[in-house]
């Protein structure tokens, strides 16, 4: 029988030099996923290495609402052709047997018109001079990277991201208090993210940027904002990058075998129960 070569692992690839060039057409292939890390599969990682490393291994396609009404907001600012391909790519999941918007993307279309009013988004994301979509990508800590930025304006050194959110005020519990104080934005660890676009412009343009993210919410009326992005939560993300990354790629590499979370989706539909636990476990366990 031939001798079959063994396959590099994932994490020698995303060291090595890219083998492909990032386009707005491969950007989110499987391929790239595995050459590259983003702040998606980082955040994926650190949630739960289990379902993750599942979800690397067997790709599915996302075709949640939530994330199929921000698209429906984004691609709107991204541009004209961009919006109507997004929308008959989606015909079924936006629009009803009668030809009408299902009742999330109405929502979104408000969220849409909210923007439009909105002075200091339209000035800096929808500025002529921002170029939307923009990939960038290089190395952190050693590790290929690359990023898909909204709003992008080298000529000034700022980017600008857009959140749609459920609620501007939603707050999340926070094991640190032990209180519902956390703010959106660190629940779904955007710090992390937007970090590694500022870090990975910074070393492609060799200038500082900043960060501007916009938000609005799915409320019936909806509130937009306009964050800043801190230094705090700068080093805080880069921080984060470089202290689990070597483990992410002890993962990647299968020198180490990924950790289950035991509250995902993943977990619970493969979890096992061996022996019996008290009452008084399982409410501990939600909030750990």
């Amino acid at each position: 029988m031939p001798s079959q070569t063994k396959q590099q692992p994932i994490s020698l690839k995303m060291t090595l030099k890219p083998e492909i060039k990032l386009t707005k057409r491969n950007y989110y292939s499987h391929h790239s996923d595995l050459v590259y890390m983003s702040a998606t599969w980082f955040k994926r990682f650190e949630a739960c290495e289990a379902a993750a490393w599942d979800l690397l291994q067997n790709p599915v396609e996302e075709t949640s609402t939530a994330l199929l009404v921000g698209n429906f907001v984004h691609s709107n600012y991204e541009s004209q052709q961009a919006h109507a391909a997004f929308i008959k790519e989606h015909e079924s999941e936006i629009n009803t047997r009668n030809g009408t918007l299902r009742a999330p993307f109405e929502q979104a279309e408000t969220m849409i018109d909210r923007l439009n009013k909105f002075d200091e988004f339209m000035y800096f994301y929808n500025s002529p001079e921002c170029k939307k979509e923009a990939i960038v990508t290089g190395q952190l800590f050693g590790v290929n990277w690359k990023a898909k930025l909204d709003s992008l304006n080298v000529e000034k050194g700022y980017f600008c991201d857009l959140k749609t959110t459920k609620d501007m005020h939603q707050t999340f519990y926070n094991p640190e208090t032990h209180r519902y104080d956390r703010p959106w934005f660190d629940e779904y660890n955007y710090g992390l993210q937007m970090a590694a676009y500022k870090k990975l412009l910074q070393l492609k343009y060799h200038k500082p940027f900043k960060c501007y993210v916009f938000a609005v919410d799915k409320t019936k009326s909806p509130a937009v904002e306009a964050i800043e992005f801190d230094m705090k939560r700068f080093e805080k993300g880069l921080g984060e990058i470089e202290l689990y990354q070597p483990r992410l790629m002890d993962v990647l590499s299968e020198k180490e075998a990924p950790i289950r979370c035991e509250h995902c989706d993943f977990c619970k539909s493969t979890y096992e129960p061996f022996g019996f636990k008290s009452v008084d476990d399982l409410v501990n366990e939600k909030y750990t």
